[in-house]
């Protein structure tokens, strides 16, 4: 076996949906409804929160169809929603539709 690999830790966060308090910021966990849709489906798509603006991570919450995809921001959040869509396709290639997916999301107040 050539080469080397450093060692790497993983680090994961297991949350029930909802709010709470940790100190002074406010993290809110959830999933989406079954609605999100590709880039080329007039997007974006509106996740509701609770958090009138935050930082914000998010994670496919499984496969629908026959591509795989992920969740992207179409901007930081903002209000009370994440707009987002999902993204799938490489570089150069003609279309960006999607079937409709979840997406798992944390929001951590700023």
């Amino acid at each position: 076996m050539g080469g080397c690999s450093a060692t790497e830790t993983i680090g994961y966060i297991v949350m029930e949906a909802g709010a709470v308090m940790l100190g002074t910021q406010t993290v809110e966990a959830g999933l989406s409804a079954d609605t999100i849709l590709g880039a080329d489906d007039t997007a974006p798509f509106a996740i509701a929160i609770g958090l009138p603006d935050g930082t914000s991570v998010m994670s496919s919450a499984g496969m629908d169809g026959g591509n795989g995809g992920w969740p992207a921001h179409q901007q930081a959040p903002s209000g009370t929603a994440l707009a987002v869509f999902i993204d799938e396709d490489q570089a150069g290639d003609a279309e960006r539709h999607h079937t409709t997916e979840q997406a798992a999301y944390l929001v951590i107040s700023n």
